[in-house]
């Protein structure tokens, strides 16, 4: 028993209970950001997943980073700023359902890490390391807010220590001609997925 619930498959919910989750996906609020940080064109490349934990929860290990543990250049999570423009291969949107005040636990990162040219220490990873440690922050994220962060910052989820469940849902986009999670419309996605949803979405 982790006290941690992912569930998926929002976006083929029965109306009216999908709705807010497809509005995610061409809200003229993120439209402009996800473009800017991705390209004309970009697309949802996983399925959004919902994710709960119960006080008590466990974390989740860092994860992401520009750079492999061997070394190598994280390609598929690439971040770039050329000529004044951001470029991201993969992209996360957290709709955030439940308040996630400051010491409730919940998603962290390691600030500046997606500018990194050089492995992570495990024992960053694992939060072994009480030196290493305190340069990983956890963000107060309230209800209704939207956190958007490049896969290649080094994020993982911290132990949930407050007594409400914790609620957010979870998109990843990337550029058009790129892909992650091979998460294609054509043939991919349930059709109860797609019913209903306008052009943009």
């Amino acid at each position: 028993e982790t006290g941690r619930i992912d569930g998926g498959g929002l976006l083929g919910w029965d109306a009216p209970h999908a709705d807010v989750f497809r509005s995610v996906l061409a809200h003229p609020s993120l439209v402009p950001a996800l473009t800017d940080l991705m390209g004309a064109g970009y697309r949802l490349d996983h399925s959004p997943l919902l994710l709960a934990m119960n006080k008590g929860a466990e974390g989740h290990t860092l994860h992401g980073g520009a750079v492999t543990e061997a070394g190598e250049p994280a390609w598929p999570l690439r971040f770039e700023c050329v000529g004044g423009q951001m470029r991201n291969q993969l992209l996360t949107v957290c709709l955030q359902l439940t308040d996630a005040p400051a010491g409730a636990g919940g998603f962290c990162v390691v600030p500046g890490s997606h500018k990194s040219n050089f492995p992570i220490p495990p024992a960053l990873a694992d939060l072994a390391d009480e030196e290493l440690a305190q340069y990983v922050q956890q963000p107060p994220i309230m209800a209704g807010d939207v956190l958007v962060f490049t896969e290649a910052a080094l994020h993982g989820t911290l132990p949930w220590t407050a007594d409400h469940q914790r609620r957010t849902v979870i998109y990843r986009f990337a550029p058009a001609g790129s892909a992650y999670g091979r998460g294609y419309a054509d043939g991919g996605w349930p059709a109860a997925m797609l019913d209903g949803m306008i052009d943009a979405q």
